[in-house]
């Protein structure tokens, strides 16, 4: 769903834009790769960007969806074809108010920040626009997953919150030897 709205957003955008997409450092690989397929171009990434997609998808896949070349957008950027780079991965802390203001002053520009981390206090900009897209499991395919799985006991790796933990507890299932407490409301 998420991808055909984020393909939605780029269309109503390109050729009079240029897109840049925020992401962090790992993950949404395929989704950007779909960007590629879809539009039929290349998507500018930087090195580090490039040596993961490498080893994602192979030397042969990577060079037809993607290129390095972080070139400002006044610069003509050395592509095979002139749609190539109009979509550019950026991470998304580089994604501001006031850098996508200097973008804008040269392209019109509009940024795309794909994830579920964006906080609410995140400041607006007219031409940032939010997808809220993450890879990992909601909480009813952790549900699922916890009652084929039933571990001996689960260790929270964020802050204490009442209704988590409570929501956890029947997950549980502590044995005699296990080193660690179960959850507990």
């Amino acid at each position: 769903v998420v991808r055909s709205h984020m393909i939605d957003t780029v269309a109503k955008w390109l050729p009079s834009h240029r897109v840049v997409v925020g992401v962090d450092s790992l993950g949404k690989e395929e989704l950007l790769a779909g960007l590629a397929s879809h539009f039929d171009l290349r998507i500018s990434v930087t090195r580090e960007r490039y040596v993961v997609l490498r080893a994602v998808f192979g030397d042969e896949h990577v060079h037809a969806l993607f290129y390095c070349g972080h070139a400002p957008a006044s610069a003509r950027i050395a592509a095979a074809r002139p749609s190539d780079g109009r979509i550019r991965i950026e991470s998304r802390r580089l994604v501001t108010p006031a850098n996508v203001s200097k973008w804008n002053e040269q392209d019109p520009t509009i940024a795309i920040i794909a994830s579920s981390h964006v906080p609410a206090s995140a400041p607006a900009h007219p031409s940032i626009i939010r997808l809220p897209y993450s890879l990992h499991s909601n909480y009813n395919e952790l549900s699922a997953f916890l009652r084929v799985v039933r571990p001996r006991h689960i260790v929270p790796i964020v802050e204490y919150n009442a209704p988590l933990v409570s929501a956890l507890a029947p997950f549980s299932h502590p044995t005699p030897t296990s080193r660690s407490s179960p959850i507990t409301p």
